[in-house]
């Protein structure tokens, strides 16, 4: 595990940065719990029973006896206190047959390191972040499944507009390379398209004004300033990044506002009614909305999102959930959502794969082409020139693996601040056994960076423990006898969460 999570540190932290910015330190109004509020349970008073700073990432080690609820709970607080009562954690596991398996919300940040962090419920929604380019690549696959394009077509044909996709927006070593570009290639960064959160210009204009409200037209003009990667790459394999000297493709935000022009050409209607037509109504999600865009699909308040760089906000700790600049993330990165429509989401796309009705696609090829064997490539390592590593991308999807062989990977995404959507396929082990088939999504809200206590990705952390808890056969034997008792469970917690956190 250390030698997974050090791969995806080096990775993903810039990856994960690249979509977001900061913006002036506020707390957000939270609702209270309210008596009897099914949807309002909450873990407390765990700080007694392990050590809120722990840093290790070893598992922890349970006691037989420990039941399989409160394990996840310990899990989920572990990391969440890591956040120093800044941001709440929120996770939900689900089985493939659509079986809740537990879900849980945390907000008790460790005693005598913050104020007294608002309640929060199981159904807040949160900013996803980047996970947007998941659900921006499953509206895209709608539309090949249906025929209505294809993923060899140009976009400067499908959105014939100058000002959207400009002729000079790819530029490599003094060659335009626009009229090159394809669908796959903005879907799986094959583009080489520079990212425009790169650009000093971009963020210069950006960190100056927390309250500016930005168009898509406006990003893509800051990244047509920008030299490409690569030439646009048309082979089975990766481009030659010759700047990182490996083969690999580049993770672009640029791809995906490229991909949110598409859409709202095919449909002729604005980026958020899109959405809402090819993903929300079918698979009844309710609760999701591309934020400053439209009005809020909850009446609960969207939960805090930190972020922080010490070089330039010090100890302080920025919450990026209150200002309109982040509009500047569209496509990719700027929707909201809620752990029960994140679940539609992974089983819309992932049941695809099943005959039957429950998938969003329908035709076999399209499911191959989104996220078939042959549909992954290697991603760009930013921060050094030692080589690649073995967790790939393809359209909206990452490719986790491992170092258990027998756990096999997981299929999903992650955004900044710690939000998380993951499916684990089924799977047989080398004796016979049937593993796999869970769906987990969640947040831990928050904190990019801290001055003493650093991130780790701790989204992987509670999912790379809870897998190891599910494909434990004696574990498996104990969730059967309690799942049944779920409905129970999620009363006692909120009778609890009426009590007083514990003081210190």
């Amino acid at each position: 595990m250390a030698a997974l999570l050090s791969r995806l540190t080096t990775v993903l932290l810039a990856l994960l940065f690249l979509t977001h910015g900061a913006v002036a330190q506020q707390q957000a109004p939270q609702e209270p719990c309210k008596e009897g509020h099914s949807s309002c349970f909450l873990m407390r008073g765990l700080q007694q029973v392990y050590d809120p700073y722990l840093t290790d990432w070893g598992s922890i080690q349970f006691d037989p006896n420990t039941p399989v609820f409160e394990r996840f709970e310990r899990l989920l607080g572990r990391c969440t206190d890591r956040n120093l009562g800044l941001g709440a954690g929120l996770m939900r596991i689900v089985n493939g047959d659509g079986t809740l398996v537990w879900e849980g919300a945390y907000d008790g940040g460790p005693p005598g390191r913050n104020a007294k962090p608002p309640p929060v419920t199981r159904k807040h929604p949160y900013e996803i972040a980047s996970i947007s380019k998941m659900l921006t690549a499953a509206t895209v696959f709608t539309y090949v499944d249906e025929g209505r394009i294809n993923l060899s077509d140009k976009i400067m044909d499908l959105v014939p507009n100058e000002t959207k996709v400009p002729p000079t927006l790819h530029q490599y070593k003094g060659k335009y390379y626009t009229d090159q570009i394809t669908v796959q290639m903005l879907l799986n960064h094959k583009s080489g398209l520079p990212e425009y959160w790169s650009s000093p210009d971009f963020n210069k204009t950006f960190l100056a004004d927390v309250n500016r409200w930005w168009e898509p037209e406006e990003v893509i003009a800051f990244a047509a300033k920008m030299e490409a990667h690569y030439v646009p790459y048309t082979g089975e394999d990766e481009p030659y990044i010759e700047k990182y000297d490996q083969m690999a493709v580049y993770y672009s935000d640029t791809n995906y506002i490229l991909l949110g022009f598409l859409l709202e050409e095919l449909e002729g209607k604005p980026l958020a009614e899109v959405y809402k037509l090819r993903l929300y109504e079918p698979l009844n999600m309710t609760s999701t909305w591309l934020r400053y865009r439209e009005e809020a699909r909850s009446s609960l308040p969207i939960l805090n999102r930190y972020w922080s760089k010490p070089a330039i906000h010090g100890n302080e700790q920025i919450d990026m959930s209150l200002h309109r600049r982040q509009t500047a993330e569209w496509a990719g990165g700027g929707l909201v959502s809620t752990n029960e429509d994140l679940i539609k989401v992974l089983r819309g796309i992932f049941e695809s794969r099943r005959p039957g009705p429950g998938g969003l696609y329908k035709n076999n090829e399209t499911v191959q082409r989104f996220f078939g064997p042959d549909a992954f490539h290697m991603h760009v390592d930013y921060d050094t020139k030692e080589g690649q590593w073995d967790n790939v991308y393809s359209s909206g999807i990452f490719k986790v693996k491992f170092d258990n062989e027998e756990w096999g990977e997981i299929l999903g995404h992650e955004g900044s601040g710690n939000s998380f959507v993951y499916w684990l396929p089924p799977l047989e082990t080398s004796d016979g056994r049937r593993l796999g088939d869970y769906y987990f999504v969640g947040t831990l809200n928050q904190l990019e960076q801290l001055p003493d206590i650093p991130n780790l990705f701790w989204w992987f952390d509670v999912v790379w423990e809870t897998v190891e808890q599910l494909v434990d056969l004696e574990v498996q034997e104990k969730l059967a006898v309690e799942i049944p008792q779920l409905p129970k469970y999620l009363q006692e917690r909120q009778a609890e969460a009426q009590r007083p956190a514990i003081e210190t």
